[in-house]
Order: C-alpha cells, then structure tokens, then sequence
C-alpha cells in the first residue's frame, strides 16, 4: 500500500491554461479504432481513427465520440456502421485515415485498404482490420457544434482474422494500439499510440479448447449475437472486447457518508466531454450522484489493486473498512483517495438512461485536479500510465488486469505529415478550410508543391465540393478517381523529396482545364 502523502491541487482553469503536463495527468489512453459509416443521402463512406471504450459487456456495447462536422451528422441519420479495429503494425495507415479529406472521397482507399462486406449491416468494413464489429445504434448525444456527438453501438455482429483465436491472449492484448500515449509529435502536435504489455496480474490461463478448431492465420470467423454462446462465437467476443480502463468512483450518500464503487469501461479523456463513463440504473452510485450532481474519478496503480478486487467482491464495502483516507477536494465537496496518485473532481455533466439498458451514461465536466505532490513533480508518465490498470478477459471470461508497456510509450514517433500550423490535417468545423488548408500551403512553402499544382490541386476541390465554381463538362465523373489517386500518393509520399518527383510527374498529365468559372 502506498503511503499518503502530500497533495497538490489544479482547479479547472488551471487544467486548460498551466503547462500540459497537468491535463496529460487527468486522462487514461484507450483503444484506438476506425468507425465506416455510409453517409445515405450521397452514399459515400467515412472512416476515420477514434478512440473508444466499453459500456457494457453483456450485451456488448462500446463508445467513441466524432468531431468532424459532417461525420456528425452522417451519424446522427444513420442506424447502423462498422468499427474496425487495426493493429500496433498499421500506425501509418491510422493516421492516413486522419487526412481530411473532402467528403466523398475514401479514407478507406487513401489508406490504400479494401472494404470487407458486412454480414448484418450495410457498411462494409475494412479487410485489413483483424477486427470487424458490426454495431446497431443505441444512441446519439450531438453536444453541440465544439463539442463531439457521442455514439454508443450495439456490437450485432463480430468478424476475426482466426488467427486470433489462435494466439495466446498476451500477444492478443500487446497487438491493440491504444489512442493518445503522452509524447507529441513537435510539428502537428498530435498525440502518439500505445499498448499493453502482454503482462497480467496472477498470469494468463492456458486455452483450454483445440486452437487448431480456429483454423489458420488469415481466415476470417464471423460470429453473430445469436451465436455468442457458443465456443467459437464465445472467443470471437472475447478477443474483439477492448481493454477497460478501471478506477473508481467516489461519492457522498445521501447520509454523507463516503462510498466508492469500482468501474472498467467508458473513457477518461482530457477532451470536452472527459468523462463517459456507466453506472448501473437505480444503484446507489447513480442515485447519489444524480441528487448531488458531482463525484471523483480516482485512479488506482498497481499497488492498489487489492482495493479494486475488494470492491469488486463486495461492492457495498465502505472505502473507510479497507483502510483508504479520504482526500480532501479543491473545487466540490465528495472526497477523493489519499493512497491514489491521481483523483479527478468532476460535476454532472448529463446523466442520461439508455433506453432498454440496465445503465445510464455519466458525461462529467472536470473541474479539479488532486495530484500527489510525488507524481506531479516528476512527470514521469511512462512509469505512471504503465501503472494503470486495465480490465482484459482471459479465455473462459475471466478478468485479468493488464498493463501499459512503459517502453512502448509511444509504439514509434508520429509521422512527419500534417501543419504544424494547424494541429495536423484535420480540425477546425469545416476540416477542408483548416487542417488540409494549412497542409497544402506548407506543402507550397517547403517546396513540395510547386505553386501551379497548389493552385490546381485547390481547383480540382473547389470543383469537387461545388464552392461556387463548377467542373468543365466531362470532368465531374472522373474527379473522385483523381483526387482519391493524389491525395493516397501525396500522404504515403511524407517527405520523400524522390516519391514527390513521381506526383510532380503525375500532376502534369493533367493541363489547365480551363478558369475557374467554368
């Protein structure tokens, strides 16, 4: 057990305006995936890196929230998508799928990947992924035009590269990127990908069943909801069911007593809204906070787990019985706890049922920061995230809890592409104004681009997008096939002056197809 100590406090101006180290304290990295959605009105697809997390497991739902203001709404009409899940090994091919493109064009084909057909949903997936859920939706919250809409998905259906179900589940857990590892690129500003470990508390179980039953590496197993009972269909949920960040949450009862219940799921982000978490409807936990309206997210480490395990065999446990010290807040009355390094002060949010589920959805607004004194001082957060505890599932569903890899944080440093000017390539309400703006007029500055094609590859999207300007006859049809061929050689190019010849030499098969006007 880890000694109290001294504590230092951040209230929520704090948190956005002192040096970043104290927002990269109040957050967990988590899994990173590509939604694909079909947009109905013009059919296209739209796929681009998320993160997400676990709402519930039986029946299997997950969250992620989308930013871009058209992937918003494609979401908010449409009832069903896809959510790939790639690999540690295809890191280029997840922040290729970040370009803001314009709408219409595939992230999917700029990534150089091939659609996989879906078995219950219309939206393909994507082949390369070993991991396909195919998810009905269950809600929607848009939280307004800064903020993201958030997305929850009833996973329906599961398709697996089988040489998962092959693989000991250590090599499973290490082959998960997960979404926003502290180390930022200097140039675009965005955050790296991590993983696990492989490690796990008390060791792996051996598979009890046949792997030779799951067939061979590159083969695919789909699996629907109705089959999920069986032994194939059982694996297949089991090793597409992300790692669940674990903490707990505090709160005042309506005596004033102080209670805590331990959660593994949602998402702790740094990002509006930070806090997506589940509580079960009608427990004490959703009563307490939806009469009091606050709560805190504290973080356990490894030395506390046997906290963890307690609460989670008696959950009505008082923290005062297992030795735990309250720790006074800085900004809202319910305490946190003294032995762990990290507490976040949180007020509700929104507190939202889920229709015909047996949680709610928790959203909370940070607006305090209980840091031991310790850990904030030296910043180390390789050894703190390496710390957190991450809720996995051995074969036969039996919880584990695994583990960043601290040499792993981050898997390899980000690519070279993006504005420096502008966060990367993507942001802003109207992405193709901002980030990928900013990305030509640098690729202009740095002598990628020489300042005719800038200007006719701006042409070329002004057609696409009909901004007042309208193709010449004839080239409407073919402006998707060419801009979806620039735009996949300009972002695998990076800043290979030699690949870059080859787009010089491909753009000038095109000639000046007439002014703008036209």
């Amino acid at each position: 057990m880890l000694e109290t100590r001294e504590r230092v406090f951040f209230d929520e101006v704090d948190m956005t305006t002192k040096q970043e180290t104290v927002a990269e304290l109040s957050k967990m990295p988590r899994t990173a995936v590509l939604p694909v959605v079909r947009d109905p009105s013009t059919g296209y697809l739209n796929a681009a890196p998320y993160s997400a997390g676990v709402m519930s497991v039986e029946p299997y739902h997950i969250i992620f929230g989308v930013k871009s203001w058209d992937t918003k709404l494609v979401f908010q009409e449409v009832e069903e998508f896809v959510v790939a899940v790639p690999t540690r090994n295809q890191l280029d091919h997840i922040w290729t799928m970040a370009c803001a493109v314009p709408h219409g064009i595939s992230e999917i084909e700029i990534a150089g990947w091939t659609e996989l057909p879906s078995r219950m949903v219309q939206p393909p997936g994507i082949s390369e992924c070993p991991i396909n859920l195919e998810c009905r939706k269950v809600r929607t919250l848009a939280l307004g035009r800064a903020l993201r809409t958030i997305v929850i998905g009833e996973v329906v259906g599961v398709d697996v590269d089988r040489g998962l179900l092959r693989m000991d589940r250590a090599d499973a857990c290490r082959l998960l990127p997960m979404h926003e590892a502290i180390q930022k690129h200097p140039y675009t500003n965005t955050y790296a990908l991590s993983v696990l470990s492989g490690e796990v508390r008390n060791g792996w179980a051996p598979r009890s069943s046949d792997p030779e039953e799951a067939g061979t590496d590159g083969e695919r197993l789909f699996v629907s909801h109705r089959e999920r009972k069986s032994p194939k269909g059982s694996a297949a949920y089991l090793c597409s069911t992300f790692p669940m960040p674990t903490y707990i949450v505090t709160f005042l009862g309506q005596d004033g007593v102080w209670h805590g219940v331990p959660i593994s799921g949602g998402l702790i982000m740094h990002t509006k809204p930070a806090v997506q978490i589940p509580l079960l409807k009608g427990s004490a936990v959703y009563e307490c906070i939806k009469a009091r309206g606050e709560f805190v997210i504290s973080i356990p480490v490894r030395a506390e787990l046997g906290y963890l395990e307690q609460l989670f065999d008696a959950p009505s446990t008082r923290l005062e019985d297992l030795g735990l010290v309250a720790a006074p807040s800085g900004s809202i009355k319910t305490p946190g706890i003294a032995q762990f390094p990290v507490n976040i002060e949180c007020t509700v949010y929104l507190l939202e049922d889920i229709p015909g589920q047996n949680y709610a959805l928790l959203l909370g607004k940070k607006v305090g920061l209980n840091v031991d004194q310790a850990t904030f001082q030296n910043c180390d957060h390789e050894t703190l995230y390496s710390q957190y505890p991450y809720a996995v599932y051995d074969w036969g569903w039996v919880r584990k809890w695994a583990f960043h890899d601290p040499q792993l944080l981050p898997v390899k440093p980000l690519p070279t592409w993006g504005s420096r000017y502008n966060g990367g390539w993507w942001g802003g309400p109207e992405q193709w104004q901002t980030g990928m703006q900013f990305w030509l007029l640098e690729l202009l500055m740095s002598n990628y681009l020489h300042e005719d094609e800038y200007h006719k590859i701006k042409r070329w999207v002004s057609w696409w997008r009909s901004e007042g300007y309208w193709a010449p006859e004839g080239l409407r049809g073919e402006l998707r096939e060419r801009l979806t061929s620039l735009l996949r050689m300009m972002v695998w190019a990076h800043r290979d002056f030699e690949k870059w010849q080859e787009i010089h030499q491909w753009l000038a098969r095109f000639p000046y197809e007439g002014r703008w006007g036209c």
